[in-house]
């Protein structure tokens, strides 16, 4: 079984407070404590962020039963709450570059009223084959929870101390290490995934860009991550040839769940409103195409829809707007006709 499911899934923090020191969080210099209930337990997950879905990679270690070290991998975890509300539950894949299955499986949390304390049960495969194992929790504490996990795989049994601790809102560090075992403990870091931070084409339209009109007026885009990764900010701005700047419009773009796509509003700079969706998004080598849908209400009550091509490479953006209906029929707009072509004028910067 990899360390990220036995780290994360066995109910460890994902995400506590960002300006904590890590030597605070230290297992010895954090007062330890067991839940009352499994509410507690919970609400402990939700305070410090731990639900959601979570990325790891690294090289396998010999830690688990059946799994070499030595392997190049990538997991991810998703743990969410049952809906009920009585469980957290837990499931992963781990898998090389090129998609073989290391270790798959899931787990849940519950409270075992006969002990007075939570208890989790893990399952699945590691290298094909089939593992299964208990947790006990030892305590938890602000940034810090540790358990003790008995794990049964092709006919061994063995213990292992588990710990997690906070490095920040988004990323914490996980360590195992077997009871009674001679070697170091494996640790390993996650963090969190977005849909958003992780969509291409937001990620590349991320940054400062600028087009000189032909009267010398720069019109400039600026988008910037906002909320941990979850929401691009986007702005719009003029500068005439005089040097004064003038506000223009400002979009937001964030991840919608009940439709699975990225959303948008956007305000434009005479009080008009639009709501949008991309619709597709194709990459080529560096260049990707982004389809974005706008619908919305503009001065006078009238509605425009609009449709707009983003080519997107490391260096410019171009816009341009094949599509625009007003009051629901074909209405060429000055605007529309336009393909903008913006110039990056910052360093792109990593995610």
């Amino acid at each position: 079984m990899n360390i990220h499911l036995k780290n994360v899934l066995l109910g460890l923090v994902a995400v506590a407070v960002a300006t904590l020191p890590l030597h605070a969080q230290d297992t010895a210099k954090t007062e330890m404590v067991l839940p009352k209930s499994m509410t507690e337990l919970i609400n402990w997950h939700f305070d410090h962020g731990d639900f959601g879905t979570w990325s790891e990679s690294g090289v396998t270690e010999a830690m688990w039963v059946g799994i070499p070290a030595g392997i190049p991998y990538s997991t991810i975890t998703t743990k969410m709450l049952s809906p009920d509300g009585t469980r957290i539950l837990s499931n992963y894949r781990m898998a090389t570059d090129d998609g073989r299955v290391i270790s798959v499986g899931s787990s849940f949390i519950c409270w075992d009223a006969t002990k007075n304390a939570p208890i989790s049960s893990n399952s699945g495969f590691d290298m094909g084959k089939p593992y299964s194992g208990t947790s006990t929790l030892v305590g938890m504490g602000e940034g810090v929870i540790v358990w003790e996990y008995t794990e049964t795989s092709q006919g061994k049994v063995n213990t292992y101390r588990q710990t997690d601790t906070v490095v920040d809102f988004n990323k914490w560090k996980g360590s195992v290490a077997k009871v009674g075992g001679k070697s170091e403990p494996w640790v390993s870091t996650r963090s969190r995934w977005t849909p958003l931070k992780n969509h291409q084409g937001m990620a590349g339209l991320i940054g400062t860009w600028e087009m000189t009109m032909p009267d010398g007026t720069i019109s400039r885009e600026e988008r910037t991550w906002d909320t941990n990764g979850t929401v691009v900010l986007s702005r719009g701005t003029t500068r005439t040839a005089e040097g004064m700047t003038n506000d223009g419009w400002m979009a937001v773009h964030y991840w919608d769940k009940s439709i699975n796509r990225i959303a948008t509003i956007f305000f434009g700079q005479r009080g008009g409103v639009m709501s949008g969706q991309v619709e597709s998004t194709t990459v080529e080598g560096d260049t990707i195409t982004m389809v974005t849908k706008f619908n919305g209400v503009i001065i006078g009550g009238m509605t425009l829809t609009v449709t707009m091509h983003q080519v997107i490479t490391p260096d410019s953006v171009t816009t341009s707007f094949p599509d625009t209906m007003l009051n629901g029929k074909d209405h060429p707009f000055s605007w529309g006709e336009i393909t903008a072509v913006r110039k990056r004028v910052d360093t792109p910067t990593k995610k």
